[in-house]
């Protein structure tokens, strides 16, 4: 992967594979096992670099070529963040961690409409997130976007799932804690 970072890191800002190879570059990082710098290295992209007016793409072309880049940047990043929660929730019920994945993509869906490839895959994780840190209410709209938008999506079923094991949990609390309450009269 070093020859890889060493010739995509040689791609000047304004070279229509720029945005491409700043993907390219995280991946390769994420790849060879350094999660935490490919993560940084996606981050700085979209945050820093995308987000700067003197960086704006001139033509149609880069202007699509960006909104890609960092609409995959910010897939790859929320994914890293998604997966760390996951572990620390199945570890010891922290939902903490979630926090971070819905702020990294709680707007996607309406600032990346136009990759419908992953809208539905960002949408699915933010349910999760939603669900598990008890947002059901926002978990269940999202699933009603997802339902009227991507209704063919396999991401949109494994949505629908997550929110319906989040009521059922839910429901299954309430008649436990009923039942608690029923034995002590």
């Amino acid at each position: 992967y070093d020859g890889a970072l060493e010739k995509l890191g040689q791609i000047e800002p304004g070279q229509s594979p720029y945005d491409a190879a700043q993907v390219l570059i995280g991946e390769a990082l994420l790849k060879s096992g350094k999660v935490s710098d490919a993560v940084r290295h996606w981050t700085k992209y979209v945050d820093e670099f995308a987000k700067d007016p003197a960086n704006e793409p001139q033509s149609p072309s880069l202007k699509d070529s960006r909104e890609q880049g960092v609409s995959r940047s910010i897939y790859y990043v929320a994914n890293v963040l998604k997966k760390a929660a996951d572990r620390t929730f199945a570890k010891d019920g922290s939902t903490a961690r979630y926090a971070q994945v819905i702020a990294r993509i709680e707007n996607f869906h309406s600032e990346f409409s136009g990759q419908a490839k992953l809208v539905p895959v960002i949408e699915a994780m933010l349910v999760d997130a939603y669900a598990k840190t008890g947002q059901v209410d926002k978990a269940s709209e999202t699933v009603a976007r997802l339902t009227a938008d991507y209704k063919e999506s396999r991401f949109t079923a494994a949505a629908a799932i997550d929110l319906y094991r989040t009521y059922d949990a839910q429901r299954k609390a309430l008649l436990e804690a009923s039942e608690r309450d029923a034995g002590a009269i």
